[in-house]
């Protein structure tokens, strides 16, 4: 099975976004989906991405065994720059998709975040708390 680990981890690196990878090679918010799901993408997608982050195809994807993903829980972190801050999601208003798009993000990625029981980036917490009108100490958990 593929995993986008050794992507985010080039993202954190680089101190870029997904949001703004995906901006700079013109994806669709489809195939942002698909990569936040671990799925299939094109090798001319892979070939985009290894040209703007400077880096070989292994330091984008690697492959694991069906077994090792259902028994690890992987920590995304397509948006940021470290490893996240545990979140009171029952605080964060609204429909999560709705957020995500409004703050930049693919549609379902505060909905991974959420069932991976994953932290969120200082600058996105704060995002969430200047769109949600909510504080920050409500957030964090």
């Amino acid at each position: 099975m593929i995993s986008y680990e050794p992507l985010y981890d080039q993202l954190d690196k680089k101190r870029i976004r997904l949001a703004d990878l995906s901006q700079m090679i013109g994806l669709s918010s489809n195939t942002l989906s698909v990569m936040l799901n671990d799925g299939n993408i094109t090798a001319n997608t892979l070939s985009k991405i290894c040209n703007v982050l400077n880096c070989s195809v292994g330091e984008v994807i690697c492959f694991k065994a069906a077994e090792e993903r259902k028994c690890k829980t992987t920590k995304i972190r397509p948006s940021g720059y470290g490893k996240g801050v545990k979140v009171n999601w029952d605080k964060i208003p609204g429909p999560l998709s709705k957020l995500s798009v409004e703050l930049g993000f693919a549609s379902n990625y505060l909905t991974l975040r959420k069932g991976r029981d994953a932290g969120l980036e200082d600058s996105v917490i704060k995002s969430i708390c200047e769109k949600c009108g909510v504080s920050e100490e409500d957030i964090r958990a």
